[in-house]
């Protein structure tokens, strides 16, 4: 969906999707962090497809039959099944996503700064970064809590929606690698290197490469 100019969400540099900005939690029963199947734009729609194809399947077996997509049906989840080049130690990890609110955490710069996905992603749950300490705090909740449960390691993928969004954020990532070695991170930021932050997140890339 591409935004006019006049648009409010574009001369506001916000997101389209306002109601589904959530304010982080670090005492709540559901996680920041969620697992990429819960994502549509990470695995949600494979869960959907998964779910469609289930009942295919188990609807074609009392006819007595096959469906060349059953072994899908029933065995996909949240796993990296192919790893990039550079990262093979990564395969067969989970992996979690976070979503912030687009434009709001963004460089007004960005190529896609009208025409981000995040515009027809009305259902997504944004949390707030408003206050950055609660984000964080948040965070650092499920990562400690993730790697209790994933002790040969698990991926983040940041960001969904949204970007790093100041220097001590990228700070903060990098304390986390160091304090969580099973914690691998990866994503895609549209920060120049001449960028205050996009040159953090370059020293960043330096000092974890893998």
């Amino acid at each position: 969906m591409l935004l006019k100019s006049e648009h409010p969400a574009v001369v506001n540099g916000r997101t389209v999707h306002l109601k589904t900005i959530t304010t982080p939690d670090p005492e709540a029963e559901s996680m920041t962090l969620k697992p990429s199947t819960t994502n549509s734009k990470l695995g949600g729609f494979v869960k959907s497809l998964k779910g469609r194809l289930k009942q295919v399947v188990e609807n074609l077996k009392t006819q007595g039959k096959n469906h060349r997509y059953g072994r899908f049906a029933t065995k996909t989840s949240n796993i990296v099944t192919k790893a990039p080049k550079g990262a093979k130690d990564w395969k067969g990890l989970p992996v979690y996503s976070l979503t912030l609110e687009e434009r709001s955490t963004c460089p007004s710069y960005c190529f896609h700064w009208k025409s981000c996905y995040g515009n027809s992603m009305g259902f997504a749950k944004r949390y707030d970064h408003a206050d950055a300490k609660l984000l964080m705090d948040s965070i650092e909740q499920d990562l400690m809590y993730l790697s209790s449960i994933h002790p040969y390691g698990y991926i983040v993928r940041l960001h969904v929606l949204g970007e790093f969004f100041s220097v001590e954020y990228v700070e903060y990532w990098a304390t986390m690698l160091e304090r969580h070695p099973n914690l691998k991170v990866f994503g895609y930021s549209a920060r120049l290197a001449n960028d205050a932050i996009g040159n953090e997140l370059r020293l960043v890339r330096q000092q974890y490469p893998d």
